[in-house]
């Protein structure tokens, strides 16, 4: 199945990267053009607040969530194994990363004016494709998958194993 990246449609490839979004016209009409016309297709990341055209689309959702403290020891691994001494003091990306870390090290405590888990779950209990919501906490065999409408919204709230619905998923079900 194809996959696509929202990064690679919101930003202009640049050096040092990720530092020049691409106008949302652009970008969403550079993805429109890329995505098959018949067949299913994943989209991953985030298009929170562009990609509304696509969002009638949307078969699945799956909402990953981690604890903060998981989720940053994953995004620093990440970022030393793509840019290694780019981003170590004195690095041409020393401060761009800072700032980075700093933006990803608020997701969890964040309002909706950035990409929050505030704006996320706000989103969420707005969409009608079913949902799957991923807690690093819990066991694998405890993803469920939820229906559209008010009981997937009622579900979301908070995304914790203990409030999701049936039926479960089991692995190779997705």
């Amino acid at each position: 199945m194809p996959h696509f990246d929202t990064d690679a449609f919101f930003w202009v490839a640049t050096d040092p990267p990720f530092t020049t979004p691409r106008p949302v016209p652009e970008r969403l009409d550079l993805l429109l053009r890329s995505l098959p016309r018949t067949g299913g297709w994943v989209l991953s990341g985030s298009a929170l607040s562009w990609a509304k055209p696509l969002e009638p689309m949307y078969e699945l959702i799956v909402y990953l969530r981690l604890d903060a403290s998981t989720r940053m020891e994953r995004l620093r691994q990440r970022e030393r194994a793509r840019f290694g001494a780019r981003i170590e003091p004195g690095g041409d990306m020393a401060v761009q990363h800072a700032e980075f870390i700093a933006w990803a090290a608020a997701y969890d405590t964040a309002g909706e004016e950035q990409r929050s888990r505030a704006a996320y779950e706000r989103w969420l209990a707005g969409q009608s494709a079913r949902m799957l919501c991923l807690d690093s906490s819990a066991a694998v065999d405890a993803a469920r998958l939820h229906g559209s409408g008010s009981r997937a919204r009622q579900a979301m709230s908070g995304c914790v194993a203990q409030r999701l619905l049936d039926p479960v998923l089991r692995p190779g079900e997705i």
